[in-house]
């Protein structure tokens, strides 16, 4: 680790082929923290069940702190600041943490349906990054799959919209192309002229009409 690296290096070594040791050097090595002086002690004070309980908090603490760190890894621009604790007080006087939480916005993307379903993957994966996701991770990530099937159907449906519009443009087109060809109606590609389309249109309007009202009587 870089940390030790400096510290191995603090001696350097004379022409002479020894190590000189300044009476600094002897007093910073044989010094101890005063903190871990005292959380020692405190220990060595516990009885056996209290220091059973002061091993299972301390995992707990490293764990809680791993599970929390891992969603926001995973949540990268979408959470909303860091993790959030709970803390037991230890019988050593310490505060451990034995709950947390990250909190990630999870609303859709206003008008995009792409940009949600990127972003409900993205709540998904990081609901499920702990190696063990609680029961709430599970539901947030079960919400985060429906939000994805949501937007996907909404792509979907855009696309099969975009794609019958296109094709009434292509025949459309094709339409007036075979009109400027033989001369014909532009409108419906047939032999008479655009005139006589509309006449025929402005025709068949009273009838239509008349089929109505008599569909409506019977």
């Amino acid at each position: 680790m870089i940390s030790n690296v400096s510290v191995s290096q603090a001696g350097a070594r004379p022409s002479g082929g020894y190590t000189q040791e300044t009476s600094a050097q002897r007093e910073s090595a044989t010094k101890t923290d005063p903190a871990t002086d005292a959380a020692t002690d405190n220990e060595a004070q516990l009885s056996e069940a209290q220091r059973k309980q002061l091993r299972e908090l301390k995992a707990r603490d490293l764990e809680v702190r791993a599970h929390e760190q891992a969603h926001l890894s995973a949540a990268g621009g979408y959470a909303q600041g860091g993790p959030t604790f709970t803390y037991q007080k230890g019988p050593d006087g310490h505060q451990y943490a034995v709950g947390g939480e990250v909190q990630i916005d999870s609303s859709k993307v206003a008008n995009d349906p792409v940009a949600t379903l990127r972003k409900a993957q993205v709540i998904r994966r990081a609901a499920l990054a702990p190696t063990n996701p609680s029961a709430q991770d599970r539901s947030v990530a079960a919400e985060a799959a429906s939000m994805a099937a949501e937007a996907q159907a909404e792509i979907t449906a855009q696309s099969t919209q975009g794609a019958e519009e296109n094709k009434d443009d292509a025949t459309t087109q094709m339409k007036q192309d075979k009109a400027q060809e033989t001369g014909g109606c532009p409108a419906c590609g047939g032999a008479h002229s655009s005139d006589a389309h509309e006449g025929m249109m402005a025709y068949a309007a009273p009838i239509t009409s008349q089929t109505q009202s008599v569909s409506n009587i019977v």
